[in-house]
């Protein structure tokens, strides 16, 4: 039997199944988005938010003070700061961490309806 059969005689939960899985990978970008070639200027800080009384800091990274602003609101605590650590170079793994951060505290704090 071919392949060409041998897909066609897939049994429908399953094309649904691989449908909705390649759908949801196209919709969240979850690789081909999150690399830094893609992002069309290259991240020369990080940013965090840090409170005093804590020795490292309590959200972050982000990729920029937009987002730790926003990350900022989401802490609700007047004594947290934002702050920006310089970096060399920046792995695929941190980047997707960063951006996922701030889309998560912008919609937090329906920064991203208002951007929309």
């Amino acid at each position: 039997m071919d392949a060409k059969k041998r897909v066609d005689q897939t049994s429908s939960p399953i094309k649904s199944l691989i449908s909705y899985t390649n759908a949801t990978v196209q919709r969240v970008g979850l690789l081909a988005a999150s690399t830094p070639k893609a992002c069309p200027k290259k991240a020369t800080e990080l940013w965090y938010v840090t409170h005093p009384k804590v020795p490292k800091a309590m959200l972050g990274p982000f990729l920029s003070q937009a987002d730790a602003e926003c990350g900022h609101v989401v802490m609700r605590s007047a004594d947290a700061v934002v702050t920006a650590c310089p970096i060399d170079s920046l792995d695929d793994l941190t980047y997707w961490h960063a951006a996922n951060n701030g889309q998560i505290c912008r919609a937090f704090t329906g920064a991203a309806k208002e951007a929309v």
